[in-house]
């Protein structure tokens, strides 16, 4: 604890910088845990196979940014694949095939 006392007061700046980062990082992943909650309690609109539908999906539902990493461009190409039949769905040992 010491250490972390003297680097406060050697370096007081660059210890508020380092400080006000992370709690602008708390704050972030605090708003999406209470997206993600407020998603919960509504169901997401069923996704269409339109990229106009995929985006409606993306922004209505905060688990599913979470999922694909907040990359909607990736969550987009496997919208696409899907589409087509080229994505197949593996659970439990068992492997599905969506509807073309």
């Amino acid at each position: 604890m010491e250490d972390l006392k003297e680097f406060k007061e050697k370096f007081p700046k660059l210890y508020k910088a380092i400080a006000d980062e992370g709690r602008a990082d708390q704050r972030a992943v605090q708003r999406t845990v209470d997206a993600a909650k407020a998603s919960k309690e509504k169901k997401p609109e069923p996704v269409h196979d339109t990229e106009a539908g995929w985006k409606k999906a993306w922004d209505s539902d905060a688990e599913l940014r979470a999922e694909f990493g907040q990359n909607q461009e990736i969550w987009l190409a496997y919208c696409q694949a899907q589409s087509r039949g080229l994505v197949s769905i593996v659970t439990g040992g068992t492997k599905s095939y969506p509807k073309p």
